[in-house]
């Protein structure tokens, strides 16, 4: 026995690159090659070998941060590389001394010229080493290195490189460590060449963590497990590493270098000649048993010869058998298959016996299969035979018919399994076909508009009806069945059963392919009786010719029955109705172009009855303006593309005069589609045309009337929200200086009932802009969760002085910014909060979102009164209230605006309520979620002062009205601005060009010059397109923001404006910075506390009193409360505060609660 042979180890197609090559492109070769080195040569030159670059190479590059994409291999190559020329090599121990000598793991083999031969590693060497005895008794623990490089699974892959450079190690296990920290398990591992082949992908190493990339599953081995465990794990997984682990000990790992470095070869010599002796000895053993064997061999020749011929006899009989055979073992592997077999599925003999029965059967089918071979096998039965598809030759599937049986041995034993295959294709086809040609035919059955049957004629029963005799009688076919010869009997009506009988007689007598009709009465199941019409034809006849069944339809005609007799009666009628009526009837012949005109037709024109000669004379009559459009109305009918001929036009009188006509008729056409007929009626409608003059003069007066009440309201609008500007606005400038609780108090009530009054003019304005069609959207980009946490701040000082719970819940797939109209949708929200607080005295408000396919849907419930089914349909109608909300203040148009906001949107409103119980008002808007994001809006209360450092900012107000300059000085001027004041637009120009200010506020309605006017002088120079305007006016109409930013003004604020409205206007238009200070007045956010009364709090007063109190509450009158509340003597102030609060805040209804006992 020889050593192993060292050419096999010889790797003779290394990777051999050029040295100039850039080093992404060389490692993309090393990459996809699997190869763990490069060898360089200069191709120009011809050259020899000039170096190596290997994975680890590399490595290192990528630990220092080389980029690959601008860095040549000759840059990080070895140039000093060992060379052995092929005929020096003696035996493969050589080499492996050689590659240990030097500490590498590369050995170029070169020719006696320095030509590079090919290359040898610890890998090839591996490879043709199989020294099991010597690996079989040695332990992994012998060789395995504890000396593991480890990392963390969320470290970065550049970091894993640079500990792999610096250590010199080829590859990192990637742990997780235990919870007491005591244990490392192995997850991962991460070798230089996945370093490779991150660097060909060109991933970013620094920023991707190992868990994404690391190799797993792990393989590992215990530490007792011998090497040649490890060896055979190696080369069948083609791995040059191992993880040695064992769950309680340190980690240890094994490379492919330590195995071949463990071969001792003076052992493996040993082993050798031992085995060398004992082949010898056994093949001295083998002589002396072939000499005993040889007769033995000679007695089985015969008995081979006779088998041989017998399995040559079974071989032609399979070859030859018109069915497939097969011999497959007990999991499936194809052992021997026939020609015919091979002929089903189209391969060849070598081809199946590479595959598995399971591997040809289609997945669905697989479940037959395996459930069969159970049988088998636990011997359920000797054979199991079934029909499923197999995957032939270009994914072909065959249908075919599979008798299994199971052959044991002598023991009982199963050894293998012999396979019948049949091809059924054909006859599955046939059966498929079938099976369709008979649904085909049951549907035409089943979906045919009459009823089917057939009937024998001698028994006088029915053997076969469809499922339409349920549609026409209300029975189903085995309840008809079931009636057997009583069917007609039973139901058929007695006046039709004698003819029934003669129907009966004749078809004894009838032709093949005759059909002979019948039409009777029968009575459905619910005792109505229907008229059907049977068409009924020879179906099948006896041995002797007589007529056995008959095959018919029957035809629901009830409806036909029923017209005929209607139109008999309207035909009466129309002979009556044509004597008696005012319409006028006409005839046209289109053959013959004759006309048929009545007496009334020529009466209703002034004309005695008179002949025409042709349709064009009638024509003749009509108004020439109108003559066109009627021709083109009776065309268009007599070409199918209007049902029928309606026109109306003038016609001449005899008096010369034009009469209103409306003309109607409908053509006749024959079997090809062309009119050859038409019927029509003439009516005089010269009434109906004065009439609709007037009310067309009506609408234009309606018309009128509507535009003067938008400009009233739009001039109302404007005058009443002026000098809310200064109510609200001073308010506001009060709050912000130091005052009383009382004062604030106060000033909390002119707020709260100046911002009421402004929804009341909103609410009215807004319904009139919806009536006009007006009303246009505004998609913005804003921050959802703001408007909803403003919109909870706000509510909470409502919810809170009625002692109400105020939840705000909001699903998690809510978008944070959203594009939608703000404003629209804050009012929506706003009305339908207001009126929940409004209509509940105890319990809680719940208001839910939620965001689900593109669409963000609202939920506002209540505890409430309820609203009563009666009053829902009405509920968004304008000016409509419930009966519940009638104690209440308010317009009646806050839902009907709510609704007309929710369609602008495109979404839809609904509510649902019990009395008693509460309320939920839902709706949803489809809305586009965005990633911007803003930042947080500073309030009012917050914004004392700008922040230091800042430029000194000029704003000028040009404002007509003293009362909103003082208002918006009062709020500048302690923040650091400086302020001067025009007080019409011809004072703002002068001050504008002398004072250069940076920013100003205009008013748009002034006298002398408007704003209009002031804005485009200021915006036609250059000095003016740095100046910002902004446009102060009191419409709230929509439209006038277009004419406004058409005039130059770079934003719009409408009267009465909040003055953190004004505070943020400045911020985005200057850039100004505010210092954050918070009031320390009492703002309107905090509700202050209310005492709870009780009826018997107000006992303390006479009845007369109390029920005052309630009629002034029913009647809404807070004055009349008011001078009933001055009565309470001063010992009851705390009842005389707390009444006066729940007027303060319109609980008229608490009130009337409080005070109802005493009725």
């Amino acid at each position: 026995m020889s050593s192993p042979d060292v050419n096999l180890a010889i790797n003779r197609d290394p990777l051999i690159i050029s040295a100039d090559m850039l080093l992404i492109d060389a490692v993309a070769l090393m990459s996809q090659q699997r190869c763990s080195y490069a060898l360089t040569q200069d191709f120009d030159n011809n050259s020899n070998i000039t170096g190596i670059v290997t994975e680890r190479d590399i490595v290192k590059a990528a630990a220092r941060g080389v980029v690959f994409n601008n860095t040549y291999v000759s840059e990080i190559m070895t140039s000093e590389l060992l060379t052995v020329k092929e005929d020096e090599i003696k035996d493969i121990f050589t080499v492996i001394g050689l590659l240990r000598q030097n500490r590498i793991r590369h050995l170029p083999i070169v020719s006696a010229n320095y030509d590079i031969v090919g290359m040898i590693t610890y890998e090839s060497i591996r490879d043709t080493l199989k020294p099991a005895d010597l690996l079989k008794h040695r332990q992994v623990s012998e060789v395995m290195s504890t000396d593991v490089i480890s990392a963390s699974p969320n470290c970065s892959l550049l970091h894993l490189t640079q500990v792999m450079a610096s250590r010199r190690v080829s590859c990192v296990v990637i742990v997780e460590t235990s919870q007491d920290e005591t244990l490392k398990l192995p997850i991962g591992i991460i070798t230089e060449r996945d370093i490779v082949q991150f660097c060909n992908l060109g991933l970013d190493l620094a920023n991707i963590p190992t868990n994404q990339v690391m190799s797993q599953p792990l393989f590992h081995i215990k530490p007792d497990d011998s090497m040649w465990t490890a060896h055979y794990l190696m080369q069948t997984h083609r791995l040059r590493r191992l993880v040695v682990w064992n769950n309680t000990e340190k980690l240890g790992i094994i490379t492919q270098t330590r195995i071949i470095e463990a071969i001792n070869p003076v052992e493996l010599w040993q082993t050798f000649e031992s085995l060398q002796d004992f082949a010898d000895a056994k093949t001295l053993e083998v002589k002396q048993l072939n000499k005993q064997l040889q007769n033995e061999i000679d007695k089985r020749k015969q008995v081979e010869i006779q088998l041989r011929e017998s399995e040559n006899r079974y071989r032609s009989i399979v070859e030859q058998a018109s069915v497939g055979i097969t011999q497959i073992t007990l999991s499936g592997k194809l052992l021997q298959v026939n020609q015919h077999f091979c002929n089903i599925l189209g391969f060849d003999e070598s081809e199946l016996l590479e595959k598995s029965l399971q591997h040809i059967i289609l997945p669905e089918y697989l479940n037959i299969y395996e459930v069969s071979i159970n049988k088998l096998l636990q011997c359920v039965t000797k054979s199991v035979s079934f029909e499923i598809c197999l995957l032939a030759r270009s994914n072909q599937v065959k249908w075919t018919r599979i008798d299994l049986s199971l052959v044991r041995d002598i023991d009982e034993k199963p050894q293998y399994i012999v396979g019948v295959i049949k091809d059924i294709g054909l006859s599955k086809q046939t059966e498929m076909a079938l099976a369709d040609n008979q649904r085909f035919l049951e549907a035409i059955i089943q979906a045919n508009p009459s009823v089917l049957y057939v009937y024998d004629l001698a028994d006088a029963r029915n053997i076969y009806v469809n499922n339409k005799i349920f549609t026409f009688l209300g029975y189903r076919p085995y309840q008809v069945q079931a009636m057997g010869n009583s069917f007609f009997p039973r139901l058929m009506h007695p006046d039709d059963l004698i003819k029934f009988a003669d129907h009966c007689q004749y078809l004894t007598n009838a032709r093949d392919g005759e059909v002979v009709e019948f039409e009777y009465r029968i009575k459905h199941k619910n005792g109505e009786w229907r008229w059907l019409l049977s068409r009924d034809t020879v179906f099948s006849r006896t041995s002797d010719g007589k007529i056995k069944e008959i095959l018919g339809t029957a035809t629901d005609v009830t409806e036909h029955k029923i017209a005929q007799a209607a139109l008999r009666e309207s035909e009466e009628r129309w002979q009556l109705a044509l004597r008696g009526n005012n319409d006028g009837i006409w005839d046209y012949d289109l053959k013959t172009n004759k006309s048929l005109i009545s007496h009334r037709c020529w009466e209703m024109l002034g004309y005695e009855d008179k002949k025409l000669s042709s349709f064009e004379e009638w024509t003749k009559l009509v108004h020439p303006e109108d003559v066109e459009a009627m021709m083109q109305q009776f065309e268009a009918h007599l070409n199918h593309q209007i049902p029928y001929y309606v026109a109306e036009y003038r016609m001449r009188c005899k008096n010369h005069d034009y009469k209103w006509v409306l003309s109607r008729g409908q053509a006749l056409w024959d079997e090809t589609g062309r009119a050859v007929r038409v019927v029509g009626s003439l009516t005089d409608i010269s009434d109906r045309k004065k009439a609709e003059a007037k009310l067309q003069q009506a609408l234009l007066n309606a018309e009128t009337a509507n535009r003067a009440k938008s400009e009233f309201l739009a001039r109302m609008s404007h005058e009443l929200r002026t000098p809310l500007n200064s109510i609200i606005g001073f308010t506001q400038v009060l709050q912000r200086e130091t005052c009383t609780k009382t004062q604030n108090k106060y000033l909390d009530i002119i707020n709260r009932n100046g911002q009421h009054l402004l929804g009341l003019i909103n609410d009215v304005l807004e319904m009139s802009k919806i009536e006009a069609g007006k009303v246009k959207l505004n998609d913005t980009v804003f921050d959802l969760y703001s408007v909803l946490n403003e919109l909870e701040e706000s509510m909470a000082q409502l919810a809170v002085a009625k002692h109400l719970t105020l939840i705000f819940t909001c699903a998690q797939s809510v978008p944070e910014f959203i594009t939608a109209d703000e404003r629209k949708l804050r009012q929506v929200l706003l009305n339908l909060l207001s009126n929940a607080i409004k209509f509940t005295s105890k319990g809680s408000i719940h208001l839910h979102v939620i965001y689900e396919n593109g669409k963000l849907s609202f939920d506002v419930s209540d505890t409430g009164v309820g609203i009563a089914a009666e009053e829902i349909d009405n509920l968004f109608e304008a000016f409509m209230q419930s009966s519940n909300a009638k104690i209440q203040q308010g317009t009646g148009l806050g839902l009907s605006v709510c609704r007309s906001f929710v369609q602008l949107m495109g979404g839809e409103i609904k509510v649902q309520s019990v009395i008693n119980q509460g309320s939920v008002f839902s709706f949803f808007l489809p809305i586009e979620v965005q990633n911007e994001v803003k930042a947080n809006k500073i309030t009012d209360s917050e914004k004392k002062r700008l922040a230091p450092g800042q430029q000194i900012y000029k704003i000028l107000i040009v404002e007509d009205s003293w009362e909103h300059r003082h208002l918006l000085t009062q709020l500048l001027t302690p923040l650091g601005f400086v302020v001067r004041e025009a007080k019409n637009g011809q004072h703002g120009l002068e001050l504008w060009r002398k004072w250069k200010p940076h920013l100003i506020f205009m008013d748009m309605q002034m006298p002398l010059i408007d704003g209009y006017q002031a804005t485009r002088q200021i915006k036609a120079s250059t000095q003016g397109q740095n100046t910002k305007i902004i446009a102060l006016t009191a419409s709230a109409l929509e439209e006038e923001k277009a004419i406004v930013f058409s005039a130059g003004c770079d934003d719009f604020q409408s009267k009465p404006f909040q003055a953190e409205e004004i505070f943020d206007k400045l911020a985005k238009h200057l850039g100004v910075v505010y210092v954050v200070e918070q009031s320390h007045n009492i703002t309107l956010n905090k509700a202050a506390p209310i005492v709870k009364l009780t009826m018997l709090d107000l006992e303390v007063m006479p009845p007369q009193w109390r029920k005052a109190i309630y009629i002034a509450a029913c009647e809404c009158s807070d004055e009349s409360i008011l001078q009933l509340l001055q009565q309470i003597p001063a010992k009851y102030a705390n009842l005389t505060s707390a009444l006066r609060e729940l007027v303060d805040n319109f609980h008229f209804d608490k009130i009337m609660e409080l005070t109802a006992g005493d009725l």
